[in-house]
């Protein structure tokens, strides 16, 4: 009790922050937190915010086009309902710029979004709201303008502030859903389903 539980992605900042503004005399830790961080990107037992960081750490401290296939990569490893806002909280923390440059990898976040069955993403849906908090209201808006570019046709032009208006609290959506799956349970326990949705 009253013990402080240590933020393994905060770590991952302070060793980030050592490598790109550190004394010359830690150069040398360079390449060994690049390999620990390359570890804990591949390995599936990683938690996802931890897996999350270490790719971003990877990203913004090396001039490597790699790194942006990995993040598409472990993005679609990561894009359960239960993971997927880790995930992104992590990398988001240590590579917010370079996630807004990444047109390939905004795109990826939004088909692993719009992909989900409606109860997989109301269950991932405070988590990946709590990530892209990390972005300021600013490149929110770039980031929505980015999707909206997406599925734009011919010249339609959709006003970008309409994704980042939130008329809602989700916390009450998540309680609606799960009201309507409670009530749908028990109208099918009953036989009261119907076919149509």
């Amino acid at each position: 009790v009253g013990v402080e539980v240590p933020n393994p992605t905060s770590e991952v900042v302070a060793i980030r922050e050592l490598v790109r503004h550190g004394p010359p005399e830690v150069a040398a830790m360079h390449a060994r937190a690049h390999a620990v961080c390359e570890r804990r990107v591949v390995d599936p037992e990683t938690p996802p915010a931890l897996r999350g960081a270490a790719l971003g750490l990877l990203w913004s401290t090396r001039p490597d086009d790699a790194d942006e296939q990995r993040a598409v990569s472990v993005l679609k490893a990561s894009a359960r309902a239960a993971t997927v806002g880790d995930c992104l909280a992590g990398l988001f923390m240590l590579a917010r710029e370079e996630v807004m440059r990444s047109s390939d990898l905004l795109g990826a976040i939004d088909t692993a979004l719009t992909t989900m069955v409606r109860d997989e993403f109301m269950i991932a849906l405070p988590a990946v709201r709590q990530a892209f908090s990390y972005f300021p209201p600013r490149e929110r808006l770039t980031i929505a303008e980015g999707v909206l570019a997406r599925f734009a046709k011919g010249g339609e032009r959709v006003d970008p502030h309409v994704l980042l208006a939130t008329p809602v609290d989700a916390r009450q959506v998540q309680r609606g859903a799960a009201i309507d799956k409670a009530v749908a349970d028990t109208a099918k326990r009953f036989g009261l389903d119907d076919e149509e949705p």
